[in-house]
């Protein structure tokens, strides 16, 4: 395995973590060089993984069951991801059905939104996408952080594959590690989205690696996504979300996909050339899914989805890489009446407060990313994008090449640091104290 490390900033705290590429000529070669290389960061996201499993109400023993079964699943539809496993179980010491496990299941809060331009509605006749990515960040995710793993973990990693298209990986492989894009530029952008429309079939995270290894356009992950059973919640994990995904390509092509095990709508661009995604559904009947409902406790995500489509119609024509940066990812609504001060909370694209509904999982915006598919570019900015500076990653430079991976200058963001640790620090005090503002 030929190994280069970067280093980025983690989101949101000043962690500094490694970049690896990951090339081997068969899976086994891959498998087994990324499990001795980061053995220790796959053993100890694997105990934390069980923590968190265990908050959403699954069991250890109801998951492993589910791993068995699971493990037909991907011997009939992605055979290759079962090799990977395999020989990362064999060089970790880590039991298969584990790896099974934490390759397939994220279980985390998240309440992203994320949006898509193309052709009319940007200013270059580009294709462009953003992604607040709003996670939870306190209880077991802080437990996360105090414990060291993401000082373990690769921030980014580049996976080439036999046969496969080359794609980038926000994350580590094979766990805690989202692919968001691939040599031939298609990029994605994905919300969590609850549903009850119970059934096994792949998963999301197993659905962007295939994409992304086998596809080239918005177009081929649609119908390779109609080909293969869709993983959305079961009784034995407890997992009750799935993903809605926005696809776009090189090409300018764009799709927003919404699928349950049963139910699947893929709604393209158009004319208009927008997008905009929450955390419901659009297109899909949220009662016939049982997904979040406009009656429910999780209007925010209503607001947000809306506030996006109204901040692309109000720009369409103008939109670009620095109009997203400057305006769109970063507003907030500023909700005073709900908290007695200036936050953008529930309501807001980018959201500083982690206050959000009783008895909801909080979330914040802990990183942003813009993606320029046609240029095969990600922008990344690792905190609050009204603090922190972004930074530009040349994706299809890298996937050409990856031993050219080059050290990112840490120091871009180090005066940036301190303060937002600081702001990090009170708004976590704040918001477990219920302290009025």
């Amino acid at each position: 395995m030929n190994v280069r490390k970067i280093w980025i900033p983690v989101v949101a705290l000043a962690f500094v973590l490694p970049a690896i590429a990951v090339e081997g000529a068969t899976e086994t070669d891959i498998g087994f060089s990324l499990g001795e290389e980061y053995k220790e960061a796959y053993t100890k996201y694997l105990d934390n993984f069980w923590d968190l499993v265990e908050d959403r109400g699954s069991t250890r023993e109801g998951i492993l069951e589910w791993a068995k079964n699971h493990v037909e699943i991907l011997r009939e539809y992605y055979p290759e991801r079962l090799g990977l496993l395999e020989e990362v179980s064999t060089s970790t010491g880590i039991g298969f059905l584990e790896m099974v496990a934490i390759s397939s299941l994220l279980p985390i809060e998240g309440g992203c939104t994320v949006s898509g331009s193309t052709g009319p509605a940007t200013k270059d006749g580009k294709t462009y996408m953003s992604w607040n990515m709003d996670l939870s960040f306190m209880g077991k995710p802080v437990t996360l952080l105090l414990s060291g793993i993401w000082a373990l973990i690769p921030q980014f990693s580049v996976v080439q594959m036999p046969d496969r298209y080359s794609y980038f990986v926000a994350g580590l492989p094979l766990s805690c590690g989202i692919g968001v894009m691939n040599e031939k530029g298609l990029a994605l952008s994905a919300n969590a989205v609850d549903s009850t429309d119970y059934g096994d079939g792949l998963t999301h995270l197993e659905i962007i690696s295939m994409v992304l290894e086998r596809c080239e356009t918005a177009e081929e992950a649609v119908e390779l996504m109609k080909s293969v059973p869709i993983f959305s919640g079961t009784e034995q994990t407890g997992m009750l979300w799935n993903m809605n995904y926005l696809w776009a390509d090189a090409e300018g092509g764009m799709v927003s996909v919404e699928c349950t095990h049963n139910h699947f709508h893929a709604e393209y661009a158009g004319e208009e050339g927008i997008l905009a995604q929450a955390n419901h559904f659009q297109y899909l009947d949220c009662y016939e899914v049982g997904g979040p409902t406009p009656e429910d406790d999780y209007e925010s995500s209503w607001m947000r989805g809306n506030r996006m489509r109204d901040l692309l119609q109000r720009y369409h024509g103008e939109i670009d890489v620095e109009l997203l940066q400057e305006t769109i990812v970063t507003d907030t609504q500023y909700t005073v009446g709900r908290f007695g001060r200036e936050w953008g909370t529930y309501d807001s694209i980018c959201r500083e407060f982690f206050g959000q509904f009783p008895g909801r999982v909080p979330v914040t915006t802990l990183c942003v990313f813009v993606s320029s598919p046609m240029d095969k570019k990600i922008y990344l900015n690792p905190g609050d994008p009204k603090i922190f500076n972004w930074i530009e990653i040349d994706v299809g430079s890298i996937l050409e090449d990856p031993s050219i991976l080059v050290e990112l200058l840490y120091s871009t963001i180090a005066p940036f640091l301190q303060p937002q640790i600081v702001r990090v620090i009170a708004l976590a005090i704040k918001a477990l104290a219920r302290i009025p503002g």
